[in-house]
């Protein structure tokens, strides 16, 4: 492991980081292209091409039809008849002790539409956890871009600094966190290929967010 600052400040991704949620995702956008006329994703080829908001993806993938993608994409993901939230094992746990027993400054940052986002992490009771919870379309440029970042630590007495550790699950998660001096945080749900890393190596990789807590006490709230 990394010899790295203690951390005065956590952003969490959400998706596959707190949440399972890939598989809605990965469902979600197949039918998306399939309307739109393209051939479906592999799950290796959706793993490095997903990530960032659907605002920013959306162009990439259809160009000046991004608003019919848009919003096929969304009608499809709601049409998913299981609609309960599924916590990653020990992930809500995690958070709740962090929160608890120390004095860090817990947020979460996600490609996730905010509204949605929040909805989600009041149904998991989670709200009393995070001082900030910042979706896709609340800050004026979604992650990996600093500035949904700096919307997450502005009422906090924390900076963008390796004291701010970044946690999630993709290379967009990775970018975000270099893209702000952030200590990158890996947590591996579903490793992204090693050439997506290349420029935004993880400083920590845990398997889950209780190994991730589990290593904070040991190393920085021993009494």
């Amino acid at each position: 492991m990394a010899d790295l600052p203690k951390p005065k400040a956590i952003l969490f991704d959400w998706d596959d980081t707190i949440t399972h949620n890939w598989w809605r995702v990965f469902q979600s956008i197949n039918k998306t292209l399939l309307y739109m006329g393209y051939e479906e994703f592999s799950e290796e080829e959706a793993n490095e091409r997903l990530g960032a908001s659907g605002r920013d993806i959306f162009p990439v993938l259809f160009g000046e039809r991004a608003e019919e993608g848009s919003d096929a994409y969304y009608k499809f993901l709601d049409q998913i008849s299981d609609k309960s939230i599924k916590p990653l094992t020990g992930a809500v746990e995690a958070v709740r002790s962090l929160a608890s027993e120390t004095n860090i400054y817990l947020g979460v940052v996600s490609s996730k539409r905010g509204h949605k986002l929040r909805e989600e992490v009041s149904e998991l009771k989670l709200n009393n956890c995070f001082s900030s919870i910042i979706g896709s379309g609340d800050a004026v440029a979604d992650k990996p871009a600093r500035e949904s970042v700096e919307m997450a630590l502005k009422n906090s007495n924390v900076r963008p600094s390796p004291e701010v550790w970044f946690v999630g699950d993709s290379h967009t998660d990775m970018q975000c966190a270099y893209n702000n001096n952030c200590t990158a945080v890996l947590i591996e749900t579903k490793t992204p290929p090693d050439h997506m890393l290349k420029y935004s190596l993880p400083h920590l990789r845990f398997k889950n967010c209780s190994d991730l807590t589990s290593y904070i006490f040991n190393n920085f709230f021993k009494e």
